[in-house]
């Protein structure tokens, strides 16, 4: 996705999702198939990349420098697992 950071329009880029990974009961991770009518749907909604967006901005307005995030949703939940600055 690219998001418009003055006003958060939203313009998606998708790519075909053939598999995903999901937490186990055991505490680990599994790999599913998608189905095949979801694989070129969006798995994030509009709401989810704009909570994304504005935590980026934030990260950077505090860090002083762009930075690379990862990032969770989890049961509605968004986490902010690692932050790094992007470098050249």
């Amino acid at each position: 996705f690219y998001v418009d950071r003055t006003n958060f329009k939203i313009e998606p880029h998708l790519t075909k999702k053939e598999h995903y990974f999901i937490k186990d009961a055991a505490g680990g991770i599994r790999k599913e198939k998608v189905e095949e009518v979801k694989q070129e749907a969006s798995s994030l909604t509009d709401a989810q990349i704009k909570t994304i967006s504005e935590a980026m901005i934030k990260l950077e307005a505090k860090l002083g420098l762009p930075q690379d995030i990862e990032w969770v949703f989890e049961q509605g939940e968004f986490y902010c697992v690692q932050t790094r600055p992007i470098t050249n």
